[in-house]
This record gives structure tokens, sequence and C-alpha cells, in this order.
């Protein structure tokens, strides 16, 4: 399970709100990483962007 933080969640909110704000002049580009996101999920906050998945290890 992942941890989520307020910190992290008004990032992304204030994000998503100036992507709004400046879509018309120079657009905000947003990138979500990481190892357990829900990409799909996300992805339709951000306008059906596209998810692109990378195979790798487990750190031991």
């Amino acid at each position: 399970m992942v941890e989520r933080s307020l910190d992290a969640d008004l990032a992304l909110a204030l994000s998503l709100n100036g992507r709004e704000l400046f879509r018309d002049d120079q657009p905000l580009k947003i990138l979500l990483m990481s190892a357990t996101l829900e990409g799909e999920r996300l992805a339709t906050l951000l306008d059906d962007a596209p998810v692109v998945r990378s195979g790798g290890r487990m750190f031991p």
C-alpha cells in the first residue's frame, strides 16, 4: 500500500489547477512516476493521458 501525504495531494491539486489556468499559453506537462501507482486511475484526471509501463526487477 502506498502512503499518501497532504503535501503530495496538494502538489497534485495545484498542478492540475495550474494546467487548467495555462492551457492556452504554454500547456503545463505533468509526469507522474511510481512503482505502485494506479496509472489508469490517475490517467483519467489528466484527460486520459497515456500510461507507460516499464519492466524491471524488485530490489532484494
